[in-house]
């Protein structure tokens, strides 16, 4: 079972991924900055809900309890 995920991007992007809920936000950072040339030191996860706080890439996207994440450069 694949699972509908959006990764909001810098810019106003936004990236919408089928994965399984159990790949973790590490395997999602991967995905991402090799598509999109990101550097992945230079960028956190973070809640819409809660965006003051960083979410850990060993998180898997099922225990999110949400299909929306925001990937934010650091310092921003």
């Amino acid at each position: 079972m694949t699972y509908r995920f959006t990764v909001n991007l810098p810019q106003n992007q936004k990236k919408v991924l089928r994965i399984s809920p159990k790949e973790t936000l590490s395997e999602v950072r991967q995905i991402i900055c090799k598509e999109k040339g990101f550097n992945p030191s230079r960028y956190v996860f973070k809640l819409p809900s809660n965006p003051t706080d960083t979410v850990d890439d060993l998180t898997s996207v099922g225990d999110l309890k949400t299909s929306e994440i925001n990937f934010v450069a650091i310092g921003r």
